[in-house]
């Protein structure tokens, strides 16, 4: 993160008047601060370390790109929220749009009524999202959740037990995607043993190959080892209720894979009729210069799974695909008492509303 100053009319820490128009750092003292120094302290006292703070920067308000911290420093924040704020912070249209909502009501529980918001954004995701078959959404609160309930519907639609992932990728943090996880063991230690019928297979990243082969045939060698060493050895076909997979590897290191890995892998699981699940979590919503990453390999996953920028800060995610997947379970299978929060599925209309009128081909020109 970089940093900017203070927002219009808020003098900064030292008495000056900010000039909103600049759009570089702005940094007038040793960091942190006191007032961050001070909060850093009392944070320390009261919230879990597991928190991984990688500096003490202490927020204060954000415009766009910039961001203010306690003290009056101003920084470019390369962080977007850990991908997560995709039309910057404090968009005029998201903010108008939660103010809009929350002026009507704040909460009503989307799993026992009706939100008017939830089914304009499910329609839109409907719409948009990859697969030439009828679609249904479901939604809940963060990544990790939306990863859980794709494992339930998997395995609920299909009635086997078993789970493939990729060594290198990231799911989430509660059991369930954890134990689809695997880009550090950090996650895991002390947690074992995490969820059985859960398989690892080599992922083929181009920078530190499973195989020795060549980048162009590394995708194919690995949807082979899948069928020809873990299908023979570890797990039948039979069993396996869906492939998970990030759609780009994030925390495992950014990883492109090679454009053979797709259509072989879309191909496996045909042939097996094993669902396909893309993570879109953190590549999805534009990151990529498409709104799914998937789109740039031509092929369509059977689920979708999104969260972070969706609703531009504000808690949510979704399950988006197959309605045969979605419509399985049936009633009270996966729920939760705050999916589909109203104020946040306004917040997710204006994001897609901004995503789709230009700014991710205005992103992709840059």
């Amino acid at each position: 993160m970089v940093m900017q100053s203070e927002a219009p009319g808020k003098l900064s820490a030292d008495g000056r008047q900010p000039d909103v128009n600049k759009h570089s750092p702005d940094i007038h003292g040793p960091l942190p601060g006191p007032l961050a120094e001070e909060i850093v302290k009392r944070d320390e006292e009261v919230i879990s370390p597991s928190y991984t703070r990688s500096y003490p920067f202490v927020m204060d308000h954000g415009k766009g790109n910039m961001v203010w911290d306690v003290d009056g420093n101003r920084y470019i924040d390369f962080t977007a929220g850990v991908a997560v704020l995709a039309t910057g912070h404090c968009h005029p249209d998201v903010v108008q749009a939660v103010k809009d909502q929350a002026d009507q009501y704040i909460h009503m529980a989307g799993t026992d009524f009706y939100l008017p918001g939830g089914v304009e954004l499910a329609e839109t995701f409907t719409r948009i999202t990859p697969g030439d078959f009828e679609k249904q959404v479901f939604f809940t609160n963060s990544g990790t959740e939306a990863i859980e309930a794709a494992m339930k519907l998997c395995r609920y639609c299909t009635g086997r037990p078993v789970l493939i992932s990729f060594l290198g990728a990231f799911h989430g943090r509660t059991y369930g995607s954890m134990s689809l996880s695997s880009s550090k063991y950090l996650h895991r230690t002390g947690f074992q043993p995490l969820l059985a019928g859960i398989y690892h297979a080599p992922y083929p990243n181009t920078y530190r190959p499973p195989f020795d082969l060549p980048s162009d045939k590394l995708g194919r060698a690995c949807v082979d080892y899948i069928e020809n060493t873990m299908f023979r050895h570890l797990v039948s076909p039979h069993e396996v209720a869906g492939i998970f997979v990030e759609t780009i590897q994030g925390e495992g290191g950014y990883i492109v894979p090679p454009d053979d890995f797709y259509p072989a892998l879309r191909d496996l699981c045909d042939r097996y009729d094993i669902p396909l699940v893309a993570d879109e979590v953190q590549s999805g919503m534009g990151r990529t210069g498409r709104m799914w990453a998937i789109r740039h390999f031509g092929v369509e996953p059977d689920l979708v799974l999104t969260a972070k920028s969706i609703a531009a800060g504000l808690p949510l995610s979704g399950v988006l695909g197959k309605a045969e997947i979605l419509d399985a379970v049936g009633d009270s299978g996966i729920g939760g008492t705050y999916v589909g929060n109203p104020v946040a599925c306004e917040a997710a209309i204006a994001v897609l509303d901004e995503l789709q009128g230009g700014l991710i081909e205005r992103g992709v020109a840059l």
